[in-house]
């Protein structure tokens, strides 16, 4: 009996032994599946993360070749800002000198033109006097002799009126 009891002791322990051993084996089992789930999930995380990864480069490289494309817009907008105050300071100069060269031959121009006008005036004068010392001179001529007064006074007025006018566009030109 007490060696009957010995073997039972012995094949509970061996049983206790084997549930033991499997119950750990069930968790070592338990584990592995749960790592490999974990190892899949992360696979699948990392996988998930490359593309993400991939999309940002491209993105990142997107807005890298808009920011040079930007840049050089931006530097040919400055070129063609520099190139047309360059026109403008060109022409600006150059309507200057045409300005100045106008109002050089307004002034010669008004000079030339009041000439005549000086003559006519003079000498229509000196015949008024003349044909007045012999007496010759009637109503109908005296009148013709205002007309051409009057006219030519008139010229010389429109004569410094646009001369009047040149200098007033140039003092506007220089206050702007």
């Amino acid at each position: 009996q007490n060696q009957f009891e010995t073997i039972i002791l012995q094949i509970e322990k061996q049983k206790t032994q084997n549930i033991a051993l499997f119950g750990g084996l069930i968790l070592v089992i338990i584990f592995v599946l749960v790592l490999v789930r974990s190892n899949a999930q992360r696979r699948k995380d990392n996988k998930l993360l490359q593309v993400q990864n991939e999309h940002i480069e491209k993105q990142r490289l997107d807005i890298t070749n808009k920011t040079n494309d930007l840049a050089l817009a931006q530097q040919k907008l400055q070129d063609y800002s520099k190139n047309l105050e360059q026109k403008v300071v060109k022409r600006t100069t150059a309507l200057k000198k045409s300005n100045e060269e106008l109002e050089l031959y307004a002034n010669l121009a008004s000079h030339d033109l009041k000439q005549p006008l000086r003559n006519i005036t003079s000498f229509t004068q000196l015949l008024v006097r003349r044909l007045k010392r012999q007496d010759k001179i009637d109503e109908t001529s005296s009148e013709y002799v205002s007309f051409i007064v009057e006219g030519t006074q008139y010229m010389n007025y429109l004569i410094n009126e646009l001369l009047n006018f040149s200098k007033f566009s140039k003092v506007t030109d220089d206050i702007e």
